[in-house]
């Protein structure tokens, strides 16, 4: 094995080093219409459900998907809170990747919510391993940690369009 394969095998990666970081997030109270173009307008699936402050979900593209196939829903009527998985997983900053992928796939989840404070500073999605992995596996120098300046699949900031419900935010407010 090469010199850079060993420093690969040997380096310990954190989920802060690899999350995609400033997530928006969306309450409860909005539509599947509100959250299916958040999701658009940003390039994602998944985002964190917060009520005052406090994470109290994760709603993803497919569980959305999934409540409308149900059943003819309304979806400028159908609220968040009734696609959600509460109680999502969450890790600090500093939790090594290796038992963060460990923990989702023993549960079958395809995200973990980064938090600090309590607060939500980043997601890490199955996406994200698959990028973490294809960086190990070509060898690339920062060993999965995202290059200055590349996209994220995550916008921080302010990031509340006037024809959006008020309570849409980014985690920096």
């Amino acid at each position: 094995m090469s010199r850079a394969g060993e420093d690969v095998m040997t380096t310990t990666l954190t989920i802060g080093q690899v999350m995609s970081p400033c997530p928006v997030a969306v309450n409860p109270r909005h539509t599947f219409a509100e959250a299916h173009g958040i999701m658009r307008a940003h390039h994602i699936r998944h985002l964190p459900v917060e009520d005052a402050g406090r994470v109290v979900g994760v709603v993803s593209q497919g569980d959305l998907r999934l409540i409308e196939s149900l059943e003819a829903i309304d979806t400028q009527r159908v609220e968040v809170e009734d696609a959600m998985t509460p109680d999502p997983y969450q890790v600090g900053r500093e939790q090594p990747l290796a038992e963060v992928i460990d923990q989702m796939v023993s549960r079958r989840i395809g995200s973990a919510l980064v938090v600090d404070c309590g607060a939500v500073v980043g997601i890490f999605t199955c996406v994200d391993a698959l990028t973490v992995l294809r960086r190990l596996l070509v060898g690339q120098e920062d060993h999965g940690a995202r290059p200055a300046g590349e996209p994220t699949g995550y916008v921080g900031g302010q990031v509340d369009p006037p024809h959006h419900k008020a309570g849409y935010r980014g985690t920096h407010d």
